[in-house]
């Protein structure tokens, strides 16, 4: 799965017929279907390809339904259509603008989109730049450090408007040395996107994004060692069980740092159901904005878990919290949560109806079912990988989720070369504004 389809037979473009899976070597933009691999699915489909002007291709007789035609005798009518580029080229000219058109669409889709995760990328890393600043300075005991988690939260927090439909994109980075502050972007991403679902209003949404930044602050009292260590002793868990304390203790001596954010910091471990820490809270008594901090923590930290411990793919990570722990949250909240991260979420590998392989970049909000996927093509470098919106191609559905160790290692590379997954937030303007 995923490996270059070498050693195909080739057919005459004569001999193809509905039913036939084929491939075709030529550039994406090179031709108006949006795979280069597929099976042919009508008599219209085929005379695209034959208006193509190639005069064969490779067919894998593995994946097609039906046998190609078999080669007519010269002198015989299919010979002398070969024979003839105006035959082969029948269809009409405004059907012909008509596909041109149509990829030329499909290509601006593209495009767009590729600008899209370049802007995620940018604010990404800016973002990446100003938390890591911010989390430093609190550390060295310089309040300024807060003052700039909190504009860092104000920024991400004018992308939730009323008006715009706010979807999670993959960003493409090499997690090197992120630490704590690749996870603490993360929570801020998800807790801010999940307030937002949750009809908070904009200032709410702004002071989640700040006491996400800072929920892990007071992890700076607690010895690495500890930190790091996924078996730890039972002194050593009590011990780790007071970062939230030390959080809050530290927030309290930053001169008007707000007392809300300072009872989310403290209270992003503790659960509905009274199995938390530190507080052993219950109920109603877990703040909501603490307890979608929670939520979004431990969405990161089993997608990018301490070092030695397996990470789960993020549709598992939703898939585990369903089964373990829907009890810990309040129950419209974790709905909410399985319905925004979706189905699919960004960074799932996937193997398409189609049996090609690719990965889930950005989600669709209105169809979780079909989202963003960018799809593998062999000895094709990643900058030149083609999204594709799966609303757009209603024939290709997604057939599986796969883990990537179930995919050749090229493959990975190629569609994921990160470390850890990352999220980021973009606009999607509403559906009214459309064209």
């Amino acid at each position: 799965m995923g490996k270059p389809e070498e050693g195909l037979p080739q057919v005459a473009i004569e001999q193809l017929r509905p039913g036939v899976h084929i491939r075709i070597d030529l550039p994406w933009l090179d031709h108006p279907f949006w795979f280069n691999s597929f099976t042919i699915r009508d008599e219209a489909q085929l005379n695209e390809l034959k208006a193509l002007g190639i005069s064969q291709v490779r067919w894998d007789p593995k994946k097609s339904r039906v046998k190609p035609l078999p080669k007519a005798p010269p002198g015989t009518a299919q010979a002398n259509e070969a024979k003839n580029p105006e035959t082969r080229n029948r269809l009409a000219a405004e059907e012909r603008e008509a596909i041109r058109a149509e990829k030329r669409r499909r290509h601006e889709q593209v495009v767009a989109m590729r600008r899209i995760l370049v802007r995620c990328q940018e604010a990404y890393q800016e973002s990446a730049r100003q938390t890591k600043a911010a989390l430093t300075a609190i550390g060295r005991g310089h309040p300024e450090g807060v003052a700039l988690a909190q504009r860092v939260a104000a920024e991400a927090a004018e992308r939730f408007t009323p008006q715009a439909e706010v979807v999670l994109q993959l960003i493409a980075e090499h997690a090197q040395d992120e630490g704590a502050t690749g996870h603490a972007l993360n929570v801020m991403v998800v807790a801010q996107m999940l307030a937002h679902r949750m009809g908070l209003p904009i200032e709410m949404i702004e002071a989640v994004g700040s006491a996400a930044l800072l929920h892990d602050i007071g992890k700076i009292r607690i010895p690495t060692s500890v930190l790091y260590n996924p078996k730890r002793t039972r002194s050593e868990e009590e011990l780790y069980r007071l970062h939230p304390v030390y959080g809050d203790e530290l927030l309290a001596q930053v001169p008007g740092m707000s007392e809300a954010v300072r009872q989310w910091v403290r209270g992003h471990h503790e659960r509905v159901d009274g199995k938390g820490f530190p507080d052993r809270l219950r109920g109603e008594a877990v703040p909501l904005p603490a307890q979608i901090i929670g939520l979004a923590n431990r969405f990161d930290n089993l997608c990018n878990p301490l070092p030695g411990v397996p990470a789960l793919p993020p549709a598992k990570a939703v898939a585990w919290l369903y089964r373990h722990e829907q009890g810990a949250w309040d129950e419209r909240l974790f709905t909410t949560f399985v319905k925004m991260i979706g189905v699919y979420p960004p960074g799932t590998f996937v193997c398409l109806s189609n049996d090609m392989v690719g990965m889930v970049v950005r989600t669709n909000a209105r169809a979780p079912l079909l989202p963003w996927v960018l799809v593998y093509e062999p000895n094709t470098p990643r900058s030149e990988l083609v999204a594709i919106d799966l609303c757009e191609v209603p024939e290709v559905t997604i057939a599986a989720v796969l883990a990537p160790e179930q995919l050749p290692p090229e493959v990975v590379e190629v569609l994921d070369p990160r470390c850890k997954v990352r999220y980021f937030t973009d606009h999607v303007a509403p559906a009214s504004s459309r064209g």
